[in-house]
């Protein structure tokens, strides 16, 4: 059993109805700027699951898990998802015969939970006794999910994004102010087969006295010897 649609309306930052599919069977991703709503996919999926410990989704009550707490006249929070229950190696008990299972949950503010599976009205316990034959419960440790790790790595994005930027300026620097030390590579011919070429391509050599330096600029026809020296960095 995979999860194949999620919809939220009125969940935490989603104020309206959003629809997430398209799901990959084995492997997805959620990426967004800071402040998307990531983690609040995460949240609705836990939520549905039956998550006890709120604390781990930023609320100290259900009703907190409500846009803005009610206070914009969203009411209620309401999350669906649909799961795919075509492999017959992992089907909770009691489900054999549906291909999809819809679990639905809605909080609404002053406190009624109620639960749905396939459109009729269900128990906390047999939720969690569904979700619990396939070795699925809301605890986000159990998914791997810390957002304090996943802040910590966007924080280590952000730097490395600095730093490539800072190199990329040293190196335009470097380049401006010695345009013949560039390496350019360019096929001899068109059709070329890279693959061919077995061995050392080029290798760059520091010259310990300037005339060496400009002798071999010379052969290799960077200079006319007619043209006057010039201060090089080794």
């Amino acid at each position: 059993m995979r999860i194949k649609r999620i919809e939220v309306d009125g969940f935490k930052s989603y104020a309206q109805k959003q629809v997430i599919d398209g799901f990959d069977a084995t492997f997805n991703a959620i990426t967004g700027l800071n402040g998307s709503g990531k983690s609040n996919i995460l949240d609705s999926i836990c939520f549905v699951l039956g998550i006890t410990n709120l604390t781990q989704v930023r609320a100290t009550q259900l009703q907190d898990l409500v846009y803005k707490q009610g206070q914009a006249g969203v009411t209620k929070a309401t999350v669906s998802i649909t799961f795919d229950n075509t492999d017959d190696s992992n089907k909770p008990l009691g489900y054999d015969r549906y291909d999809e299972i819809v679990v639905r949950r809605q909080v609404i503010i002053g406190g009624r939970n109620t639960y749905t599976i396939n459109g009729t009205a269900a128990t906390n316990q047999r939720v969690a006794d569904l979700f619990r034959s396939v070795g699925l419960n809301g605890d986000l440790q159990r998914l791997n999910f810390s957002e304090a790790a996943e802040q910590e790595l966007e924080n280590e994005r952000l730097q490395l994004e600095r730093e490539v930027g800072r190199l990329k300026d040293e190196l335009q620097h470097f380049e401006a102010r010695h345009p013949n030390l560039r390496f350019i590579y360019q096929d001899p011919r068109s059709g070329f087969d890279r693959n061919a070429v077995k061995g050392l391509v080029a290798k760059l050599i520091r010259m310990k006295e300037m005339r060496d330096a400009l002798a071999v600029e010379i052969a290799a026809g960077v200079l006319s010897h007619r043209e006057p020296p010039r201060e090089i960095e080794a």
